[in-house]
């Protein structure tokens, strides 16, 4: 996949959107891309956005809406990647975790 990043085909499609709370969204979609062999093949992806202030504080892509709900639950609205100057900045808790009922 990291090879996908680099080839002239690269498509991404978003089919659905999940609010889970006040901060996350979970995207499912698919990706195309260009394989090693060089057939195009497509693989279907969930992509987990964090938005802090009206903007994207944190995005990552996972293989299952289960594994994204783990991480959002486990890492917080961080997902497990803040410095202490975005937190002093933005003058959020950053290391705050999503409700129990996101799911």
């Amino acid at each position: 996949m990291a090879a996908a990043h680099e080839s002239l085909v690269y498509h991404a499609d978003i089919k659905s959107v999940r609010v889970l709370d006040e901060h996350a969204v979970v995207l499912h979609g698919y990706v195309q891309h260009r394989s090693e062999h060089g057939r195009i093949v497509t693989a279907q992806k969930v992509w987990l956005y964090v938005v802090v202030d009206d903007k994207l504080f944190r995005s990552e892509v996972f293989e299952t809406e289960a594994a994204a709900l783990e991480a959002y639950r486990s890492l917080g609205i961080t997902l497990g990647t803040s410095s202490p100057a975005e937190s002093v900045a933005s003058g959020r808790n950053t290391q705050q975790h999503p409700p129990e009922d996101a799911s």
